[in-house]
């Protein structure tokens, strides 16, 4: 992954990782969904804003299918080709 610092790869895996779950007793009902997923897409816009995308080809290699291995926005919904 690029050239961002760790401490930004560190929240990027925070704000994306199921240690939430796990660690912080996350509500497994989904009544905390919406609110979490606009915490992690805020969060990585910023730090995407910050030290830009990085888009990378899906599995299956059809161009309007890549996005950002940071933020996972596809690249047409970013403006980029």
């Amino acid at each position: 992954m690029g050239d961002r610092p760790k401490w930004a790869k560190a929240i990027r895996d925070f704000v994306a990782d199921e240690v939430i779950d796990e660690k912080y007793n996350y509500p497994m009902d989904g009544s905390d969904d919406e609110i979490w997923d606009r915490i992690t897409g805020a969060v990585l816009a910023v730090l995407c804003a910050e030290y830009g995308h990085e888009i990378e080809h899906d599995q299956c290699g059809i161009p309007e299918y890549r996005f950002c291995i940071h933020c996972d926005q596809r690249a047409t919904s970013l403006g980029l080709s």
